[in-house]
């Protein structure tokens, strides 16, 4: 076939992820559903990473098939040889890209998050098509700091060559923060990187007024001021120590302050066994996950967001999932400085407290900025934090981005 011959437009999407996954579910799949069913001209191929591959409901296929998205899960688990396993899985996407591709005139390749913008730059080396990649992110970096890889390690350089590749030849970058953008265009890129964090459809995790009463009744939390945390514990965030740390200094210089968290079953095993968890026992709800579509519900029970991470060097390239679930639910958000753009968004627009670390460093400045959302007209705390999450956060922003992205 010649290339007059083509015609049509084609799209890999690669995800290191699975299609369930809570960073592919609601966000990238969500985006390209929406991409398609705006303008259904081009056709898809999925790529997604599975530990075990789900039996999705006949109905969503349906959906996919009638959206011209083609779906490819990918065995990969977590344990083993992990490198054979990903070069397994590179072959593979190179011949089915291959086939899926050459009928088209107009060939893209979309890699979600550095390590699957990794495959869509060594396919675009093979000229299979443009290379995108959405929410690059510096993973090396992570794995160095945290020490789960040392510098001379093969992962890491291999890793960190990978990602050289996408800062200087991807025809498309989307970064999460001004911090990643600086770092792209530090090694050596010439055409400015695209600046949009991870989004969420913010309208769906708006407030929920009955919701918030119900919940607040039921846990007996009054018109206390309720502190909420959703998320893990360890690895790239605050462990438990530090997060009960916290809870506690707060606790004891704000007797109106109550605390929410919701993580996984083993932290709430860990949390209810700490020597803390008696004492913290009238002050302290600790639930497992709840459905994401419950999550806004238990969100708009509480008045204030915590992002439990360390201000570590690298968290300044991260765009935290909660912040935008926290915002578009009316919560401001309690955050280290450093940490993302999101540090300077809550305090450059009043939607969040800016702290050092936690445990905190100043409790009596840290109350007083409580007490300040505590005093201020809760509608109108709520109102700026919608704002802040549709102007910076909202799914529209991303598809209209990657509109133009793709064309």
């Amino acid at each position: 076939m010649t290339m007059a011959d083509r015609k049509g437009a084609g799209l890999v999407v690669l995800c290191s992820h699975g299609i369930e996954d809570a960073l592919v579910a609601p966000l990238m799949l969500d985006y390209l559903l929406r991409l398609q069913a705006l303008d259904k001209h081009r056709q898809v191929l999925l790529f997604t990473e599975e530990r075990e591959v789900p039996a999705l409901p006949e109905r969503q296929l349906e959906h996919f098939r009638d959206l011209r998205i083609t779906w490819v899960p990918l065995a990969y688990r977590v344990e083993g040889r992990q490198w054979f396993q990903k070069v397994r899985i590179a072959f593979r996407v190179l011949r089915l890209a291959r086939r899926f591709l050459r009928p088209f005139a107009k060939r893209t390749l979309l890699g979600y998050l550095s390590f699957a913008g990794s495959y869509a730059v060594l396919l675009k080396s093979l000229g299979y098509g443009k290379c995108v990649t959405v929410c690059f992110e510096p993973h090396s970096l992570y794995m160095l700091e945290m020490g789960v890889w040392g510098g001379n390690s093969l992962k890491y350089r291999v890793t960190q060559y990978l990602e050289r590749l996408q800062m200087r030849h991807a025809d498309e970058l989307v970064v999460p923060t001004t911090a990643v953008r600086e770092h792209v265009m530090a090694a050596g890129r010439q055409q400015e990187p695209v600046l949009q964090g991870i989004t969420i459809e913010v309208g769906q995790a708006a407030f929920d007024g009955p919701a918030r009463e119900r919940i607040r009744q039921a846990h007996g939390f009054g018109s206390d001021q309720v502190i909420a945390y959703v998320g893990k514990f360890g690895g790239i965030y605050h462990g438990v120590d530090a997060y009960l740390a916290f809870v506690e200094q707060v606790a004891a210089a704000a007797p109106w302050t109550r605390f929410l968290i919701i993580t996984q079953q083993e932290w709430v095993k860990v949390i209810d066994a700490h020597p803390e968890r008696r004492r913290l026992a009238d002050r302290l709800v600790v639930i497992p996950p709840v459905p994401p579509a419950e999550l806004p519900a238990w969100l708009s029970a509480a008045d204030l967001g915590v992002i439990a991470v360390p201000p570590t060097p690298s968290q300044a390239f991260r765009t935290p999932v909660k912040t935008a679930y926290y915002w578009a639910a009316g919560l401001p958000i309690i955050i280290p400085k450093g940490v993302s753009d999101d540090h300077w968004i809550a305090e450059q627009e009043d939607v969040g407290i800016v702290i050092d670390d936690l445990p905190l460093g100043d409790v009596e400045g840290f109350v007083r900025a409580l007490s300040c959302y505590r005093s201020e007209d809760a509608e109108q705390v709520r109102e700026r934090c919608l704002a802040a999450a549709m102007r910076h956060r909202d799914t529209q922003g991303m598809v209209t981005l990657l509109q133009r992205v793709l064309q």
